[in-house]
């Protein structure tokens, strides 16, 4: 088949949904279809090229940042790629069209497809749904509800990453039918520290135990919290360090918070991350900590169990399908602040616990693969592809548009 997935962001640009599109992109290309991604063009990207059998489109949409895309830049890519994507992908002819985040990879998917008449997916990943807590892109997700809800009534499919997610997106538009496909993880790639041969290991009393989170630092990461539950630990604990690996909006205020909290010394605030970067990053780390107020299906938290880290996370949707209570990691309820202490307290103070979560969490990581998603998304694109009569309506949605 020739399949083309569009994304707004692929790495070097953007962060876990990026990376699942390129994962997803590379198996599928591996397994011997032609594919193709219809993508954003950055600084010192070319406009066209090749990643180990994919064909990269890059589009010239302003863009500011690698590593973060403002609400106004996406409406960028949503008018420049429902142009231009069409055309820019004319000689590629694709047979289907998947479009990772609904918001704003729909409406050039939706042109693309109403051009070449063939049907196209919409795979959500967390963002691009409305959801019931408040961030940066409540503003957008309110103006954008009617056309969100005709561009996945106009779609094959709607693909959620977690049950959790699905859940959401059925309460958005009940008329769709959503199916699951997880994410995956390269157990080869993010490993344990001690898989390493000839790495020195200091043993666990001797050091800082070392904490990382990695997320956009935005108020919907909840990272406010986890400095204040830290700040309150008792001094009787062993040393620790935490690592906040990532940028966003909220940088400056928390390391004015860490300041005030007479945490300078404790917390480390390296920035963005490539993609290269991550996994010495996870072991060089004992903890993994993600406090989220909703998540679709964090990439972070398989990674951090394929590298052996002990997992400590809010129970919110798409997290909680990854994490077995006190088997994999452990779950804090959202807004339970003295829990949330509890627990930190518990894994700072008991390397044993941490090692045995985290081996746990490592074989739960290994059963989770790319290969397996490829193949889901590779049966979706084969049943979508004969059917042409699922191509979007186009006249239907205008006057749906229009009124």
């Amino acid at each position: 088949m020739r399949i083309l997935l569009v994304n707004y962001e692929y790495p070097p640009l953007g962060g876990g949904g990026a990376n699942n599109t390129l994962e997803i992109a590379r198996r599928l290309a591996g397994r011997g279809h032609q594919v193709a991604v219809l993508t954003t063009r950055f600084r010192g990207l070319p406009a066209e090229d090749s990643d180990q059998g994919v064909r990269v489109v890059r589009l010239r949409v302003p863009r500011r940042q690698i590593y973060q895309c403002t609400p106004m830049e996406m409406v960028g890519f949503m008018a420049i790629g429902s142009v231009l994507g069409p055309w820019r992908v004319a000689s590629f002819r694709p047979q289907v069209a998947l479009a990772f985040f609904s918001m704003p990879s729909g409406p050039p998917a939706w042109t693309i497809a109403r051009r070449f008449r063939i049907p196209y997916a919409l795979c959500v990943l967390g963002g691009d749904v409305p959801r019931p807590f408040r961030d940066e892109l409540t503003r957008l997700h309110t103006m954008a509800k009617p056309v969100l809800r005709l561009l996945w009534r106009e779609a094959a499919a709607i693909v959620a990453n977690s049950e959790g997610l699905a859940a959401l997106a059925r309460a958005f538009e009940p008329r769709c039918p959503v199916e699951v496909i997880p994410n995956g993880v390269d157990a080869q790639r993010f490993r344990p520290a001690s898989a390493d041969p000839g790495r020195p290991q200091a043993p666990a009393g001797q050091r800082e135990v070392a904490l990382l989170t990695a997320s956009r630092l935005s108020i919907e990461k909840g990272l406010d919290r986890l400095l204040r539950c830290l700040a309150a630990l008792p001094a009787s604990l062993p040393p620790w360090r935490l690592r906040i690996a990532g940028d966003g909006p909220l940088r400056g205020d928390l390391e004015a918070e860490a300041r005030r909290l007479g945490l300078a010394g404790r917390v480390e605030f390296p920035g963005w991350q490539d993609k290269a970067a991550m996994p010495d990053l996870y072991r060089q780390a004992d903890i993994f900590v993600l406090v989220s107020s909703g998540e679709g299906s964090p990439n972070v938290v398989l990674e951090a169990q394929a590298s052996g880290l002990a997992v400590l996370a809010t129970r919110v949707r798409g997290t909680e399908e990854l994490i077995r209570p006190e088997e994999t990691g452990l779950l804090v309820e959202l807004g339970d602040e003295e829990a949330l202490r509890a627990a930190l307290a518990r894994l700072i103070g008991d390397p044993a616990l941490r090692g045995r979560l985290g081996a746990a969490g490592r074989r739960s990581a290994e059963a989770c693969s790319w290969d397996a998603v490829a193949q889901s998304y590779e049966a979706l694109c084969l049943r979508l592809a004969q059917d042409r009569s699922l191509a979007p309506r186009g006249f239907q949605f205008l006057l749906h548009l229009i009124r």
